[in-house]
């Protein structure tokens, strides 16, 4: 049902900014510093990151308009069965 490369990149974004905001802007998360391309980490996170807000927005939204487009996709799938039956029938 995917198939325009948009939709793999808009779950890809969905799924990397979730990861970004769990891994290392909301509470509790890795404070990392990298040296020599080597990181290391500095310690925890006290409170959310102010980018925090905006990496679960981006997370959420995208998913929200993956799953609106999944379902658009299966509603006219479906449509083109059922206008297939139809046009069997008569």
């Amino acid at each position: 049902m995917i198939d325009y490369p948009w939709n793999n990149m808009l779950l890809i974004i969905a799924i990397v900014s979730v990861l970004l905001y769990r891994l290392f802007f909301m509470k509790n998360a890795l404070i990392i510093e990298i040296k020599n391309g080597m990181p290391k980490i500095l310690g925890r996170r006290k409170e959310d990151s102010k980018w925090a807000d905006y990496l679960s927005n981006i997370g959420s939204w995208s998913t929200v308009i993956y799953v609106i487009d999944m379902f658009v996709k299966f509603l006219q799938q479906e449509a083109d069965e059922l206008q297939q039956h139809l046009g069997n029938l008569s």
